[in-house]
């Protein structure tokens, strides 16, 4: 089965890279590898520009990157974990791809800064769920959804209890003294199977395979507000302060 090569994760830090065309669908073009993020985890997927080797001139930008045809793998602590796949860069302008043909070299780069924001919100999105399990062990094994994107980040729990504006205060104070400690962010894989990923601060593990900042004194100082989303369940919404607030 065809699979795409996952350059995101074996150089997390290139913002572009050649490859070739292996298929081109109604809405999506397939290569053979790509540095894009495919939505997943939570994480809305990157965006980017593709152009000809040949005729630089030629680009179309693609305005999401989605993953189909993974295979699920059954981990503990992983959900709704998959491998392998073929990723599509989708366009809005069908018209744009009567330019490129299967086997054509393309170089694709994409939004520097979106990633950056996702990034940065990704791993604010692990520093807040750090704190609240810190504030109220055991409730994060209760996580019913997330969502990464460039202007902040959400995380859904089933609760028994509302969060109070106690816990709230207390939340918001244990994460800007995660952020203020300046520890290192790393990612690492399992051998058997790669696309099992785990994020790591200061002995901290979460099962993660998204895209990171290195160390937390890159992210601004947070702010936490929660919202009631039906009985049972709470939403806390981080959103980034400046680190002179």
């Amino acid at each position: 089965m065809r699979t795409t090569i996952k350059r995101y994760y074996e150089k997390p830090e290139e913002l572009e890279c050649k490859a070739r065309i292996v298929g081109i669908y109604d809405l999506a073009i397939e290569l053979d590898q790509t540095i894009a993020y495919p939505e997943g985890g939570g994480q809305e997927g990157d965006h980017g520009k593709i152009r000809l080797i040949e005729n630089p001139n030629i680009a179309i930008e693609f305005n999401d990157t989605q993953i189909c045809d993974a295979i699920p793998i059954f981990i503990d602590g992983f959900s709704g974990i998959k491998t392998g796949g073929i990723i599509l860069h989708k366009v809005e302008n069908r018209d744009g791809l009567i330019n490129f043909n299967v086997g054509d070299e393309v170089l694709l780069r994409i939004d520097r800064d979106r990633r950056r924001k996702m990034s940065l919100n990704h791993s604010a999105a692990h520093i807040l769920y750090w704190a609240i399990d810190l504030c109220r062990p055991g409730v994060v094994g209760n996580t019913i959804g997330c969502h990464i994107k460039t202007d902040g980040a959400r995380l859904d729990f089933l609760v028994e209890d509302r969060f109070n504006q106690e816990e709230i205060n207390k939340i918001e104070e244990l994460a800007n003294e995660l952020i203020r400690g300046g520890c290192s962010i790393t990612m690492s894989s399992r051998e058997d199977y790669p696309d099992a990923r785990y994020w790591e601060c200061n002995g901290y593990v979460i099962p993660c395979g998204g895209t990171h900042v290195k160390n937390t004194n890159e992210l601004p100082l947070l702010k936490v507000q929660r919202k009631n989303i039906g009985k049972g369940k709470e939403r806390l919404i981080l959103e980034p302060i400046s680190q002179s607030s």
